[in-house]
């Protein structure tokens, strides 16, 4: 069971740097465009989702995902 956990832990780290690289990516190219690199109306419905999905601290989970989109 311990190297099934592993193995889930890894999977999440991967999709978290690909959301993470995503973002950035969508983040440039709003930019590039002129317009504001973050969209608040996307990111809080991003929160609405994970807090649905997990509660209080999928909020923040979230949150948390956001904000290293943003960096």
């Amino acid at each position: 069971m311990q190297s099934r956990i592993e193995a889930l832990d890894e999977a999440v780290i991967d999709l978290v740097r690909l959301r993470t690289d995503a973002a950035r990516a969508l983040a440039a190219q709003r930019r590039t465009a002129g317009l504001p690199a973050v969209e608040l109306a996307r990111e809080n419905a991003v929160l609405r989702r994970y807090h649905a999905a997990f509660g209080r601290g999928g909020a923040a989970l979230g949150l948390l995902l956001t904000e290293w989109g943003r960096r």
